[in-house]
């Protein structure tokens, strides 16, 4: 009979985590699990030998630090860490997006807060951008006649969601409306950016 060194007791407690584990319907569960698993392994790698074996630790070290980023993205995908108060806010209006989803979105969008009043879309043309207005005072002018409309609000999402490839009529209509932004606040994203 061996040593308890020989017998290599955390590799199967190792093995044995990442049997639990994988029974684990939960990611964040299954990915904690895992990476107590690779630490055992790669101590069992270490300590368990004469000699260290480098190339199951390298292995089971990668194996962890893979583990240990996917981790780190299912927390961002579900929490709203690291956005601003602002970002906060305006993700209240996305309630079909996750924060993972709507960070996505952000890093795609442009951020602009105009001093006066900015022309946004004109009616009859095709708007380049999706506009998101959180702030300020959006006038619609549709047939001549004006309305204020409530913020925040989206503007530009007829043709924004017409104009994907999955609609008729293959290409984006024109706004049906001029649209005026008194001192806006607005994320745009452009059309092309998202088709």
């Amino acid at each position: 009979m061996g040593t308890i060194a020989e017998l290599h007791p955390m590799f199967h407690l190792g093995a044995l985590v990442s049997v639990v584990a994988l029974a684990m319907r939960g990611q964040l569960q299954l990915r904690i699990a895992l990476l107590i698993s690779f630490v055992l392994y790669i101590a069992d790698n270490y300590f368990g030998s004469a000699e260290p074996a480098w190339p199951y630790m390298i292995w089971n070290g990668l194996f962890f630090f893979i583990n240990l980023y996917v981790l780190v993205e299912i927390v961002l995908d579900r929490t709203t860490f690291g956005l601003t108060e602002e970002e906060k806010e305006i993700f209240g209006a996305f309630l079909s997006l996750s924060p993972g989803q709507f960070r996505k979105l952000i890093r795609i969008g442009r951020w602009r807060k105009a001093e006066e009043t900015r022309l946004i879309t004109t009616e009859g043309d095709v708007p380049r951008y999706l506009f998101y207005v959180y702030e300020g005072a959006v006038e619609i002018i549709k047939a001549g006649r004006p309305i204020m409309i409530e913020l925040p609000t989206f503007i530009g999402e007829v043709s924004f969601l017409r104009g994907g490839r999955l609609l008729p009529p293959w290409r984006p209509p024109p706004a049906p409306a001029t649209s005026n932004g008194r001192r806006p606040s607005c994320a745009g994203i452009s059309t092309s950016t998202i088709h």
